[in-house]
């Protein structure tokens, strides 16, 4: 089975949680190398994302 351009075949796909600003999915996936694997993704429309970064990594914000 060919890998795609991403690296990986979406064999599923599941909302996991879903609201009027957002949707969570989450897709079954099987990668190059016929491993199976899960991958998260958030939908949402026009937002702002700040990632404060140093040094030392990213820092996390609640």
């Amino acid at each position: 089975m060919p890998a795609g351009d991403r690296g990986f075949v979406v064999r599923d796909t599941r909302i996991a949680y879903e609201n009027p600003w957002m949707r969570v999915r989450e897709d079954a996936i099987v990668r190059a190398d016929g491993s199976p694997g899960l991958f998260g993704v958030v939908e949402k429309s026009d937002f702002a994302l700040i990632i404060p970064v140093d040094t030392d990594g990213v820092w996390l914000v609640e």
